[in-house]
């Protein structure tokens, strides 16, 4: 795994290095004024480099002071720290950031923001998965392009995006309620491997996703997917999946990539969208390979590929599977 996390953040660092050395013969004024929002960063004098120093263990340590220019212009104390997985998150020069704000001082609700370098070439495939999510009536993060400058030094464009928080929840309109993320999953899903964050009070000690794994294990039977859309809503799911299907995202595979809702309202749980990956990203030559066929997507992955268990089981529910295709069909002819 050593070897392995060594190999790819020297690939990734060289990508990076090739972009910088690009930059220079880009020469044009950074302009004022752009349709793009702008935030503006003051940070604590070597902050970034500190957090850059002794990666991956540096990245994520702290919080680090810092200060951000708000609407009307005033610059407000803030917290700060990368945030991602890899190299190309922790790039001092173009890092993702995590902000986290006072609690007398939110933002469109949010005490919390992600800042994150765009992975795909052209910026747009997280954007463009979560808009045809949402039109597909998905839940989903809200996310935009943001130009950031840090102590009025440009760093480019960024994807701002919702935190998988009860802030998240608000903006979507939807009642507070538990999210369960599974970022750390084994080949065999135990609930424990679920992180738990949002608001628990109305559901107390209940997990629902002890019961859906539960009825996982069932064998086939009509019994099994009553029990299972009792629990998951199935409209939601068959959209999510169809969502997928349109977007070429495989980012959700068994172990990694998992959001889920717990509407106490309706007492369903939902997918997710969530760092979709989407328009071929996650399609494209992986190692050294990307040098030599660079731009080739590799596109023929089936469109049932199981990837994961519980759409192992829903897509065994001839019901599921025709409606999943209902939607793609009339997707395709609309938004799609």
């Amino acid at each position: 795994m050593n070897i392995k996390y060594v190999l790819g953040s020297a690939v990734a660092s060289a990508m990076i290095t090739g972009s910088e050395f690009l930059r220079l013969f880009d020469r044009g004024a950074i302009p004022q004024n752009s349709k793009i929002e702008t935030l503006r960063l003051r940070v604590e004098p070597g902050s970034i480099q500190e957090m850059a120093s002794n990666l991956p263990v540096s990245a994520k340590k702290k919080y680090y002071r810092a200060w951000l220019q708000y609407p009307d212009g005033e610059y407000k104390p803030i917290e700060y720290r990368f945030r991602g997985r890899n190299i190309w998150h922790w790039h001092p020069k173009k890092p993702s950031l995590r902000l986290k704000l006072k609690k007398k001082y939110p933002l469109n609700l949010q005490k919390a923001i992600n800042l994150i370098n765009p992975e795909d070439r052209a910026m747009v495939s997280n954007v463009m998965g979560e808009e045809l999510a949402k039109r597909l009536g998905v839940l989903t993060h809200v996310t935009d392009y943001v130009r950031l400058f840090i102590n009025d030094e440009y760093r480019g464009v960024y994807h701002r995006t919702t935190r998988e928080d009860e802030q998240m929840l608000l903006l979507n309109k939807r009642v507070p309620g538990p999210l369960f993320i599974g970022d750390n999953l084994g080949k065999k899903w135990k609930a424990e491997q679920f992180e738990i964050t949002g608001n628990t009070d109305k559901i107390g000690q209940y997990n629902p996703i002890n019961e859906l794994l539960e009825i996982m294990e069932l064998p086939q039977s009509l019994h099994k997917y009553k029990k299972l859309w009792n629990l998951f809503s199935f409209e939601k799911l068959a959209a999510w999946q169809a969502t997928m299907n349109l977007s070429a995202g495989i980012h959700t595979n068994y172990a990694h990539n998992h959001l889920y809702y717990f509407d106490p309202a309706l007492g369903f749980l939902e997918p997710i969208v969530s760092d979709i990956n989407g328009h071929g990203l996650l399609t494209h030559a992986r190692g050294l390979s990307r040098f030599w066929i660079y731009g080739l997507p590799q596109h023929a992955i089936p469109i049932n590929e199981k990837q994961q268990p519980l759409l192992d089981v829903a897509l065994k529910d001839p019901r599921f599977y025709h409606q999943r295709n209902k939607i793609l069909y009339k997707a395709l002819k609309t938004v799609g």
